[in-house]
């Protein structure tokens, strides 16, 4: 019986990684499954082991505190909505994932193997859909080209999760002696791939898609994982957080900045002195910010967070905006909507993950995947917004459970 499921696990995963840039709803489906199954397979006697593991108290809660965040937020300010709770509820499933990944044992190098496949399927999709013209793949052209999303339907999603391919990929790679030279000529060509794919998704995975690329070639030999490791996947974070400053409008993202500062600091109405071209991005987190500052300890509720985003796209003028549901940003979406109980959720979603990664430091393998994914996705949800899209909320969910449940079975075993 354990074989049998310990097949099941490994190929379902390995499936599941491949088929991520082909369709992430088939991909996050068969996730989804495995955690149904892990109810009837896991025995009471393996719970109790990994309750019993250093750490897996915080890991519980690094899958709890989101879904949890929203029921008492959204009970508090009687803004109960399913819809609005879809996409939290997805780290709920991740849970059984994590007691399943827990007693299994990955194979390593076929899930790498997995990364770089669905890397180099990525950049052969975008082949296809620029030279046959799949509109099912393209999104509108913006800047003068079409950005591609395949599958996803929005650009920011797809770039996340090719982003954190990649940088699972690097980090695998820095971390596994076993790897044979003819993987790492796989992996090379995988990183190229994913990155000319994200190169014409044109969002910030761009950025922290090439920060992988450096990654894994700057730092090849620093193993096992060290500070090296951990500053690089940091600078590469950043630069995909000042990515609304570095992109493809620099000039009018500054202009944009400017005129910002100078009429928050002339406290003139934002319409009259010309404030009224403000990237939409800096409009939304300054209406969350207000929000926050507004109700500190439980915000606005997210149903009055659609409203104040309604309301500002009347008020500046940008109606662009009426079509938002989110801040462009997981923390301001958070602290906006429940206040410092979101903030606390924030953290505990994305920083404890690393908390964990640092103190379990006897397979630095694991070790590497759940800190670099974490980091990664903190700083992309300082600017982006992972939560509101249920692909990259069940893509971080499902992995980020799948590789503590690997890293927690380290050191168990």
């Amino acid at each position: 019986m354990l074989a049998s499921r310990t097949d099941i696990f490994n190929w379902a995963f390995i499936v599941s990684i491949a088929l991520l840039p082909l369709s992430h709803r088939l991909s996050l489906s068969i996730l989804f499954v495995l955690s149904l199954v892990a109810f009837f397979v896991i025995k009471p006697a393996e719970v109790k082991s990994f309750l019993h593991t250093r750490f897996s108290f915080l890991s519980l809660i690094v899958l709890f505190s989101i879904p949890l965040v929203y029921v008492i937020g959204m009970g508090i300010h009687d803004q109960f909505n399913w819809r609005i709770f879809d996409n939290p509820s997805r780290f709920l499933f991740a849970v059984p994932l994590m007691l399943f990944s827990f007693v299994i044992k990955l194979h390593k190098i076929r899930m790498l193997k997995a990364i770089f496949f669905a890397l180099v399927l990525s950049g052969l999709m975008v082949l296809i859909a620029l030279f046959l013209s799949v509109d099912a793949w393209l999104m509108g052209a913006e800047f003068g080209r079409s950005r591609v999303v395949m599958s996803y339907g929005n650009a920011i999603p797809y770039a996340n999760v090719l982003a954190g391919l990649l940088l699972l990929g690097a980090a695998g790679v820095l971390n596994e002696i076993a790897i044979t030279k003819h993987t790492r000529f796989f992996s090379l060509f995988a990183f190229l791939m994913g990155i000319f794919t994200l190169i014409l998704n044109g969002t910030s995975g761009v950025w922290l898609g090439l920060g992988a690329f450096f990654f894994y070639w700057l730092f090849k030999l620093s193993y096992p994982l060290g500070y090296k490791t951990l500053l690089s996947a940091f600078i590469f974070g950043c630069v995909m957080f000042i990515d609304w400053i570095l992109g493809q409008v620099l000039i009018d993202k500054v202009f944009a900045l400017h005129q910002y500062l100078v009429c928050y600091f002339s406290s003139e109405n934002v319409i009259t002195c010309g404030a009224e071209n403000l990237s939409s991005r800096l409009v939304l987190w300054s209406v969350a910010w207000g929000n926050f500052v507004d109700s500190p300890l439980l915000g606005v509720g997210p149903v009055n967070h659609l409203e104040t985003i309604k309301a500002a796209s009347e008020f500046y003028g940008v109606a662009a905006l009426k079509s938002y549901s989110h801040s462009h940003s997981d923390f301001f979406n958070l602290s906006s909507q429940f206040g410092l109980l979101g903030v606390v959720a924030f953290g505990l979603t994305f920083i404890a993950p690393i908390i964990i990664g640092q103190g379990l430091k006897k397979d630095h393998f694991w070790r590497a995947l759940v800190v670099v994914l974490a980091l990664g996705f903190l700083l992309s949800g300082l600017s982006q917004t992972t939560l509101a899209h249920s692909s990259t909320a069940s893509f971080y969910a499902f992995f980020m459970a799948i590789l503590m449940g690997q890293l927690l079975r380290s050191f168990k075993n």
